[in-house]
């Protein structure tokens, strides 16, 4: 099983702006992951780090206990696949070529007939089929996400990071990407890493939740019932709420999983006094 270890990890793009303080963390079993927290603490910034876009400035980010300073990048996508949050890719290629791109990886090990039959059954998981030869820059933005994901998902990395994947997503789909996500962590035993904005969404699939908090250190990991608490919620994200347990549970027979036994449902209040700048 793969592991991930950050060692007292600190980054800050100018020298009054540390985003990451001094942050230890480890995930290595198998699950669904959600990184909460507010604007500025990190959240995009841990995963960056992780893929090796960008280099801590102190600490020690370790994959399977080696270095990643020491990996070449293409050692490390053998590990790691990364969906970013926003795709800034404008070439004119088919869905299907853009989609193929995430199984580089796997060019020498399995036939180009192979790659594309792993292709088209992400594609119909997703519901994206339709889109397959249609230009990638000629589709709207939440069609642009899914087939971002799609991307990711064909890696077949033992861990998958996704930067918020259910943004310019509508509901229906956020829930049932959100619900494939964890599926698929179970059902493959992987690592699935996300950066999620939506409290309740998170309390309803993540396995664990890390959440940060300012200035970029981690208050709390656990499990949903752990972490979204009343206390936490109001201290990290400065916002007054109630948390109920949930014991209605919708299970989707498609995806052949079912949702937590009880969940923590959050109902937000007013905000407390906003800082100057925030």
């Amino acid at each position: 099983m793969t592991s991930i270890e950050l060692k007292n990890v600190s980054f800050g793009y100018t020298e009054d702006r540390i985003v990451l303080n001094d942050v230890s963390l480890v995930i290595d079993k198998p699950g669904f992951y959600c990184i909460i927290g507010p604007n500025g603490v990190g959240k995009s910034t841990i995963v960056k780090c992780l893929n090796k876009i960008i280099e801590p400035q102190k600490g020690t980010i370790l994959v399977d206990g080696e270095d990643i300073k020491n990996l070449k990048y293409k050692d490390l996508a053998v590990k790691i696949g990364y969906v970013p949050v926003f795709s800034n890719d404008a070439f004119s290629m088919s869905v299907v070529d853009t989609i193929l791109v995430g199984r580089f990886n796997h060019t020498k090990t399995c036939s180009r007939s192979e790659n594309l039959r792993k292709v088209y059954e992400t594609m119909r998981l997703l519901h994206i089929e339709g889109l397959a030869y249609k230009k990638f820059n000629a589709i709207s933005a939440g069609q642009h996400q899914k087939v971002a994901i799609a991307r990711g998902l064909v890696q077949e990395t033992p861990v998958l990071i996704l930067d918020e994947p259910t943004a310019n997503l509508d509901v229906k789909y956020q829930v049932y990407v959100m619900e494939m996500l964890r599926a698929i962590s179970e059902k493959k035993g992987m690592i699935v890493l996300t950066i999620s904005h939506d409290l309740n969404i998170t309390a309803k699939y993540a396995h664990q939740v890390i959440m940060l908090a300012k200035p970029g250190v981690v208050h709390a990991v656990g499990t949903p019932d752990e972490v979204l608490t009343q206390e936490n919620i109001t201290h990290v994200y400065g916002v007054n709420c109630r948390v109920i347990n949930d014991d209605q549970c919708i299970s989707n027979p498609k995806i052949d999983r079912s949702c937590n036994l009880s969940v923590p449902h959050i109902i937000l209040g007013e905000a407390l006094d906003i800082e100057e700048g925030e």
